[in-house]
């Protein structure tokens, strides 16, 4: 656990390192506290936590491919939209969670629910920094 979250369950205090499945993992992902402002931030955060600690686990297995390595619990305790061959692929990505990027942008409280507003612009410049070279 990178941070205390025993607000959620006891067990995920901060250095430790727990076993995600079932109940707990959902707990651990879909936690949020909708009477906090902007609580899906910290949601996000360990959204990502889990993936790559999920994907870094899985290349650890003994089979050959992702998929082997999950389709023992397709149908039970995995559900996914994913193919094969794009759950083979992710064996090949590097997640690196201090570059995820986020939609720059704010959270504004609405009428009724909290409302994310893109910032255009600093999108824009996103865009080009990611996925264009000056020639």
């Amino acid at each position: 656990m990178s941070e205390d979250y025993t607000y959620i369950d006891a067990s995920f205090t901060e250095g430790e390192t727990v076993h995600l499945t079932g109940d707990l993992a959902e707990r651990f992902v879909r936690y949020r506290d909708t009477s906090q402002f902007n609580s899906v931030a910290g949601r996000m955060k360990r959204q990502v936590e889990y993936i790559t600690a999920m994907i870094s686990a899985l290349r650890q297995s003994e089979h050959e491919d992702l998929y082997d390595t999950i389709s023992p619990w397709l149908g039970s305790d995995v559900i996914t939209d994913l193919t094969a061959e794009e759950l083979n692929a992710l064996s090949s990505y590097t997640y690196l969670t201090d570059e995820v990027q986020y939609l720059p942008g704010e959270m504004r409280q609405g009428e009724e629910y909290e409302e994310y507003y893109v910032d255009e612009e600093a999108l824009q410049d996103l865009l080009i920094e990611l996925f264009y070279t000056e020639t």
